[in-house]
């Protein structure tokens, strides 16, 4: 999924950009799943300058707040240049829909946002990384229940 830097982003979604000082945030815009990274002008430059990316998943089997955490790491060619964090609620269905939304699409779009937008950049998800994705959809969909809470089992990811 290739998105331009023509993308119109609503209202609504710039105003709550504004309130983020840095971080990742993912919306649904126009059915495509668009990750914003808001942050600085330097950073952005950095992630801006970066061709390629690999995952990490890392759940996070509590009560408290059963999620999954997404490490994203930018690469320049084979140079890593930045690590960044996103987390999915499994109390979230918008979250647990944008996490099989990664899986389907096989790629991220990123806005870098910095009180506009800067830059649109469009990132393919090796193989390696769609398989993990895939095993901890599975295991999520055989160990948690509809409010995002595990079930007697909890899973072995």
């Amino acid at each position: 999924m290739e998105i331009s830097d023509e993308l119109l982003i609503p209202r609504e979604i710039i105003t709550e950009l504004n309130f983020i000082n840095r971080g990742i945030v993912s919306f649904n815009v126009g059915g495509k799943l668009i990750y914003f990274f808001v942050s600085d002008e330097q950073e952005l430059e950095l992630i801006y300058g970066t061709n390629n990316i690999s995952l990490e998943l890392d759940p996070i089997l509590r009560d408290e707040f059963p999620s999954v955490r997404v490490i994203i790491t930018f690469y320049m060619d084979k140079l890593k240049v930045k690590t960044l964090d996103h987390y999915f609620s499994l109390e979230s269905n918008d979250d647990m829909m944008h996490l099989q939304q990664l899986y389907m699409d096989g790629g991220m779009v990123f806005v870098l946002f910095n009180n506009s937008v800067k830059n649109v950049k469009n990132y393919k998800i090796g193989n390696d990384d769609l398989r993990l994705i895939k095993n901890v959809l599975h295991e999520i969909e055989n160990h948690v229940d509809k409010t995002g809470h595990f079930n007697d089992n909890k899973p072995s990811i």
